[in-house]
C-alpha cells in the first residue's frame, strides 16, 4: 500500500507538500491522465477525502479518512 512508504519518504527528507504532490498531480502526469484527473480543478474528475488533521503537518493523517466523495456523492464513511 502506498501509505506504507510514508515513513521512508520522511526519512529521505521529502517534504509533506512534495509527497502529496507526488501522490496526486505528479502521478497523473506520469500516467498521462493529467488532462482528466490528478488535481482539483474545473473539468477534472476528482475524488476528495476528508480527514481530521492536516496532511501538510503530518502525512499520517492520510490514514485517518473520515469520508470519501466521488462524483459528488459520499461513497465511504468509517
Amino acid at each position: 500500500m502506498a501509505f506504507d512508504y510514508l515513513k521512508s519518504f520522511r526519512q529521505a527528507g521529502v517534504s509533506n507538500a512534495d509527497l502529496l504532490k507526488y501522490m496526486t498531480t505528479s502521478a497523473a502526469d506520469l500516467l498521462d491522465i493529467a488532462k482528466e484527473r490528478g488535481a482539483i480543478a474545473p473539468g477534472l474528475a476528482a475524488d476528495i477525502i476528508a480527514m481530521p488533521g492536516d496532511p501538510l503537518q503530518d502525512t499520517e493523517n492520510l490514514r485517518k479518512v473520515n469520508f470519501v466523495v466521488k462524483d459528488g456523492e459520499v461513497i465511504r464513511r468509517p
